[in-house]
């Protein structure tokens, strides 16, 4: 063992290489396994932070938002275990920005009671002019995204005409992590536009006055069980008019972040098992060189008869 230390301690470059292989074999095991947790961890914070939705149901045809008030003093939607329920408008299209053509959700907001899918503000202001309004921050992405700034104009299709608006604010907003589009489950790397109005302006353009086509549901627990019955207890109340439902835990937002994390996992287990066999070829191939040197010594000594201990 003493010449073992002696030769690492002859061969310091040799030997710092092979230490810092390992512990950052170590280290990236280590580091890429828990990373997931704590993508989790942030995760699960960020969504209290914002009180985000545990469902959303687009309903086929819109109804009176005081119809959504009404719901909630139900004592069969309090017992399904519904905390809270908030109405607003969810509508494609499309929107021009600088001479190209990209999707669009348009979602109407009720900007002074935004209590579920709280609306973070990232730059500019919530408190918009008549022709304001905000986008979800990946639009301005210079490199993802369509690089909008504030003050930049969108012309909006709506019907046949074109509504031109500037933004007044970039957002974020805990149901579009990856902007993924729904038709297609893909992420669209900022290039679709998700924009806001305040609720009675979008009412007002579309022709709905005080109505809405889409509610979010908060529920008690945030799990699949509690979500399934609060979506059967709607239905009792909304019946064929329920077009679709869209829960966060299987939404394509959530299982495109899941892909991700469990990416990252694997990844770093892949990594650390190659940085340590790398580690123990350059400890195999130091110990074979110092044997190797030492050969002459060894057979020197067993022929005055050394014994091996």
């Amino acid at each position: 063992m003493k010449k073992i230390f002696r030769e690492f301690r002859f061969n310091k470059f040799r030997s710092a290489i092979i230490i810092l292989t390992v512990t950052l074999a170590v280290a990236m095991l280590v580091g890429f396994v828990n990373s997931k947790y704590t993508f989790d961890e942030s995760l699960a914070a960020n969504q209290t932070k914002l009180n985000n939705a545990e469902i959303r149901i687009r309903l086929r045809t819109y109804i009176p938002r005081a119809n959504v008030s009404a719901l909630e003093q139900e004592p069969s939607i309090r017992q399904a275990g519904i905390n809270d329920l908030e109405g607003r408008i969810f509508e494609p299209s499309n929107v021009w920005f600088e001479g190209a053509l990209h999707s669009a959700y348009l979602i109407g907001v009720d900007l002074e009671d935004n209590a579920i899918n709280t609306l973070h503000l990232q730059k500019g202001t919530k408190e918009l002019s008549a022709n304001q309004v905000l986008v979800e921050q990946h639009f301005g992405n210079k490199m993802l995204g369509a690089g909008a700034q504030l003050g930049d104009s969108l012309g909006i299709l709506l019907g046949n005409q074109t509504i031109n608006v500037t933004i007044g604010g970039f957002v974020a907003d805990s149901d579009y992590y990856y902007i993924v589009e729904e038709q297609t489950g893909m992420p669209t790397m900022g290039k679709l536009a998700v924009i806001y109005f305040p609720l009675s302006r979008l009412q007002t353009l579309l022709g709905q006055g005080d109505q809405i086509n889409e509610i979010l549901v908060k529920t008690t627990e945030r799990s699949a069980d509690a979500a399934r019955k609060a979506t059967l207890a709607l239905t009792t109340f909304l019946g064929n008019n329920i077009q679709t439902r869209i829960y966060w835990n299987s939404s394509p937002e959530k299982e495109m972040y899941n892909a991700d994390a469990g990416a990252m996992d694997k990844m770093g287990v892949v990594f650390g098992i190659f940085g340590l066999i790398a580690g123990a070829i350059a400890i195999y191939n130091s110990l074979s060189k110092l044997v190797q040197a030492q050969r002459t010594h060894i057979g020197l000594y067993g022929a005055l008869g050394a014994q091996q201990k």
